[in-house]
Formats: structure tokens, C-alpha cells, sequence
């Protein structure tokens, strides 16, 4: 089998490679855009474990400080359809609480 050629006039051959490099050009374009997107998901991903660790940190301070502030009840009794709050037994810590104990302990000295 022997080699056959076409021959092309100027306008053809330019034509063409007109076409050849524009479909390089978005090629590249298009690589480019990739590129940028990947970059782009791997900045999501990372900012995501940021916040998700963030998030965490925040819950753990709030179970904290839930632990530390005195519950509450709300109980609604009223016949007026209003809420009386009632609190809780207020927690200590044990410092205040051998605080107040050794109040108590000097009241009673003192009363006799």
C-alpha cells in the first residue's frame, strides 16, 4: 500500500491550522480551568476539617460551661398561663463549699 497525498490550497491550510490551534487553545484552557478547580476543592477540604475541628472545640467548651453554670427548671403552674422558673440546687465548687461548711462551723461556735 502506497502513501496518497492531498493537496490543500492556502485557504484550506490555513483554515485548518486555524482550527488546530484554537482546539489546542481550549485545550489548555480547559487543563487550566481543572487545575484551578482541584486547588479550589482542596482549599474547601481543608477549610472544612478547620471548621468541622472548630466546631468541636466549641461543643467541648459548652459541655464545660454547662457543667459549670446552675440548671434551671421552667415549669409552667400559673393559671394566667405564665412560667415561674425555679432553680435548681446551685453547684459548687469543692472550694465553696468548704467555704461555706467552715461558715457553718464557726456560726455554731460563735451561737454557744
Amino acid at each position: 500500500m502506497g502513501s496518497e497525498y492531498i493537496r490543500l490550497s492556502n485557504t484550506e491550510r490555513v483554515y485548518g491550522e486555524k482550527n488546530l490551534l484554537q482546539a489546542q487553545l481550549e485545550i489548555l484552557s480547559i487543563i487550566k480551568r481543572s487545575q484551578a478547580y482541584t486547588k479550589l476543592r482542596k482549599e474547601e477540604l481543608v477549610l472544612r476539617i478547620v471548621l468541622k475541628n472548630k466546631i468541636a472545640e466549641i461543643l467541648n467548651l459548652l459541655m464545660l460551661l454547662d457543667k459549670i453554670l446552675p440548671k434551671t427548671k421552667v415549669v409552667k403552674k400559673n393559671e394566667k398561663g405564665e412560667s415561674e422558673i425555679i432553680f435548681d440546687k446551685e453547684r459548687f465548687t469543692l472550694e465553696q463549699e468548704i467555704d461555706k461548711i467552715r461558715a457553718k462551723l464557726e456560726s455554731l461556735q460563735n451561737s454557744y
